[in-house]
């Protein structure tokens, strides 16, 4: 994940993970949105961030998932 965004503004996703918070929210991964969590992972004293973990879901999969549960209610 590059720290800045195409735009310029910083990468809010970094920007939480560095400093050591974890990202909760959507974020564009590969070539689609996802509803994302990312969390820093530490170095063996807990003093620097060395990497990241990240799970998502894609938000084409919950919207699709979503309607059909909707149309499969019955009223």
């Amino acid at each position: 994940i590059p720290r800045r965004n195409p735009d310029g503004t910083e990468s809010a996703i970094i920007s939480a993970v560095l400093r050591g918070d974890t990202y909760r929210g959507r974020a564009f991964v590969v070539n689609e949105w996802h509803a994302t969590v990312y969390e820093p992972i530490w170095d063996s004293q807990k003093t620097r961030v060395i990497g990241m973990l990240y799970v998502g879901v894609s938000m084409t999969d919950i919207a699709r998932d979503a309607r059909q549960n909707i149309l499969s209610q019955k009223v």
